[in-house]
């Protein structure tokens, strides 16, 4: 009893939440071991004819330098390699990837940097089915284009940074790529630029590469042309058709960059270190927005450098655009456009510090924006609003609830914790409500003080197990369960708005390719592939997905999401653009949204799981990344039109398809019986019948009309049990014994021999 008491006091939770309510003092996963930081550093100013000379590019290395010296050397054992100037060619900025950060090692961090010119050259011709403009983005070294020399092409970098990756494939490095150039080829200012910026672009040389120029002949060697992927992180100075501005003192990018860390001494997330830079290079130069893409279901709520996760994800940025005030938060993130009651904000300082200053109520629900007005007097900062002033927007706001109604969650188990976990507010998840007598719920969490379960109804499957009931375990589970909401909400997402136009814009297509390189195109909302456990063993499915445009006169942003079935959303192939001017013939664009075909298979022990490609087309940039999430940990490791001048604003539009993959690894014949669920099943030998067996799952909660949902809705009747067959190792329910790819001796073989299957649970055969 003594050691429940003490429990009991533990979940208090006083000390886990401050008075605003955020999770930010729990403690973080650092280590006593100090990590090595492994940085190379690469500025460029003296570049010879004809490319311009720029002036700030070391005073960026510098910056950098200086920052990591005062406020990581204590943390971090500092491993720093410049190359500038006439060190910086591309032989030396090769070997600085492979001698100098590919020295990190699995617990270990590795930071590339880059300040010069930046360009786009016309790509080699086998890769225009990957790029449909004919571009290759590339960072100019000292010696490019002379005597040969190429420029650091993007399809480079990524073989570089892969090659950091996978020295250690079980558990690779943190690698973090900052770039302060230019992407565009224009070499042209912007309109309206301030004239004491230069810019880091010159134009295209105009010539094409050979596919043996790259890497040392790396993609020569490959029977498929596909780019590499692995995880991490890039900040980069500004979009690719824009300028990056440099002075004496420093990159606008890197300037903010260095500037927001220091404030907060490092200790941000990266999706917030990519806001305030953002912020801070808006108040430097008009037309540079920075950018951020995460690569490879790199976490970008995870603290930088560093790695331990924040818990920041549902805090939306605050901007001011013609004298409005609007949150990042929108109908995409699935606000109504019209709600049923008024949408509340609280407004806090941008973390760190995140103190609430007051809060707001939206106005006006947009596609990606939302206006909001703050009402009444708090803590006297009314109309804090419109008093704002100063060098950058620093406020975030969190919605204080959705305004859909919350999913019921059911506690059971051990009464004690039931009763803490029900009288404190404030651990309670922000889409939960707890469900009382009689209420159906759909998510259950089974307390014990040994550990919690939580078990997602709808799917009716384990999703998440700890193994203790601590402060920090319950606190994990309450965050799962948000997840689970936020994962279910994500699929259902669609643009209602029957005014929308974005969706005949778009074909979208899921390829799915064979050994051969043979191409099965999807298009169904739902789809299910079957396939043996050794072939899955050999090669999991797998698939590419595009999208199609036909003469489409504006600008389209993509963004394809692999929603997994250990609940968490990935964005693999990050922002890709259609921009109209990249292609002469626009009649019938093909546009690949990931650059290596990528699989996954059903986790281990299990029959069958599904995933979903869930992509989203809008008219204007979207900062993706609030929409990721990792996994719940139940899984180790990653699954995966007519010409038209008038341009479309403030638009988007969602496709769904869901991917079902079947485990079929039984096949009935005349002289052997099928064994299925760990011997819980067996199918009789039979001599009039050859197919296909395999057990998997009934959906308790489909709306479908098909025989496998009629079948689902016998749950409901009283005279019916539906029994579980699962293995012992499986977290999936098993309850559907499906026959595939039947052939018969003849039409009556089974009037005359029936198909007998034993089911052990019940010890009498059923015909």
């Amino acid at each position: 009893m003594e050691g429940r008491e003490e429990l009991m006091k533990m979940l208090s939770f006083g000390s886990y939440f401050d008075s605003t309510g955020f999770k930010d003092n729990i403690p973080s996963s650092k280590t006593t071991t100090m990590k090595n930081l492994y940085v190379l550093l690469v500025g460029i100013n003296d570049y010879p004819a004809p490319h311009p000379k720029l002036k700030g590019c070391i005073k960026d290395i510098d910056q950098i330098e200086a920052y990591l010296n005062e406020f990581c050397a204590t943390d971090y054992n500092l491993k720093i390699r410049r190359l500038e100037d006439a060190t910086a060619t591309y032989a030396n900025v090769k070997a600085g990837f492979r001698e100098h950060l590919g020295a990190a090692g699995p617990d270990d961090i590795a930071w590339f940097h880059y300040s010069g010119h930046g360009s786009e050259e016309k790509t080699a011709p086998e890769f225009l089915a990957l790029e449909p403009n004919g571009k290759d983005q590339t960072l100019i070294c000292i010696d490019s284009g002379n005597n040969g020399v190429p420029h650091l092409a993007d399809k480079e970098l990524a073989v570089l940074l892969n090659e950091v990756a996978t020295k250690n494939k079980t558990s690779p490095p943190h690698i973090l790529v900052s770039l302060d150039c230019c992407h565009s080829g224009s070499g042209t200012r912007d309109a309206g630029e301030d004239i004491k910026w230069s810019v880091r672009s010159t134009a295209s040389s105009g010539a094409s590469r050979t596919l043996d120029s790259y890497v040392d002949g790396y993609y020569s060697r490959l029977r498929s042309l596909e780019v590499p992927n692995s995880r991490h992180v890039v900040l980069s100075a500004c979009k690719s058709t824009q300028l990056a501005g440099d002075m004496p003192q420093g990159g606008a990018f890197t300037s903010g960059l260095i500037k927001a860390l220091k404030a907060a001494k490092g200790n941000l997330s990266y999706t917030d270190l990519f806001l305030k830079a953002r912020s801070a290079v808006s108040t430097m130069r008009d037309n540079q927005t920075p950018q951020f893409d995460t690569v490879q279901n790199f976490d970008p709520y995870t603290r930088f450098l560093e790695g331990s996760p924040t818990g920041e994800r549902d805090l939306y940025e605050v901007i001011k655009q013609d004298g409005n005030w609007y949150v990042k938060c929108g109908a995409i993130h699935g606000l109504p456009t019209k709600p049923s009651a008024p949408i509340e904000f609280d407004i806090y300082s941008a973390p760190p510090e995140k103190i609430l200053k007051g809060s707001a109520k939206i106005k006006s629900v947009g596609a990606q924006l939302s206006r909001v007005e703050v009402e009444g007097d708090i803590g006297g900062v009314a109309n804090f609003f419109k008093s704002l002033t100063g060098e950058e927007v620093a406020y975030r706001a969190a919605l204080r609830h959705l305004p859909t109604p919350p999913e019921l969650a059911i506690l059971t188990g051990d009464a004690q914790l039931i009763q803490s976990i029900q009288g404190n507010e404030k651990i309670k998840p922000r889409n939960i409500a707890w469900a009382q007598a009689g209420e159906k719920a759909s998510i259950e969490v089974k307390l014990d003080p040994a550990g919690i379960t939580v078990t997602d109804l709808d799917k009716n499957r384990k999703a998440f197990v700890t193994d203790g009931s601590t402060p920090d375990h319950i606190t994990t589970v309450m965050d799962s369960l948000d997840k689970i909401v936020d994962w279910r909400r994500f699929i259902e997402l669609q643009n209602k708005n029957q005014a929308s136009r974005v969706k005949e814009m778009v074909q979208y297509e899921l390829h799915e390719i064979n050994e051969e390189g043979g191409i099965k195109k999807h298009t169904a909302p739902s789809v299910r592939i079957f396939a043996t456990s050794e072939s899955m063993s050999n090669r999991i499915p797998a698939f590419r997905p595009v999208v199609q445009v036909s003469n489409i006169q504006q600008p389209l942003y993509f963004y394809l999401f692999f929603v997994a079935f250990d609940y968490s959303i990935s964005c693999p192939g990050g922002e890709i653009i259609y921009r109209p001017s990249e292609h002469e013939d626009k009649a019938n664009v093909e546009i690949p949204l990931w650059k290596k075909t990528l699989g996954w298979g059903p986790a281990k022990d299990n029959a069958e799981d599904t995933c979903h490609f869930k992509l989203l087309v809008t008219t204007e940039q979207l900062d993706y990344q609030q929409f990721l999430q990792s996994g719940l940990g139940t899984h180790r490791g990653d699954i995966l039109g007519e010409p038209t001048p008038e341009k479309v604003f403030d638009d988007w539009a969602a496709w769904d398809i869901a991917v079902t993959m079947v485990r079929q690894d039984n096949a009935l014949s005349a002289t052997s019986d099928v064994s299925l669920a760990d011997g819980n099943v067996t199918i009789k030998a039979n001599p009039g019948i050859t197919a296909s067996v395999s057990i998997g799952q009934a959906a308790s909660n489909s709306r479908g009309a098909g025989p496998e949902q009629a079948f689902a809705r016998l749950q409901q009747g009283e005279r019916v049990q539906i029994m579980d067959f699962s293995p012992s190792r499986s977290l999936q329910t098993q309850n559907v014994i499906e026959i595939n790819d039947i052939r018969l001796e003849s039409e009556n073989a089974l009037e005359k021999q029936p198909l007998e299957i034993t089911l052990r649970q019940v010890g009498r055969p059923m015909n």
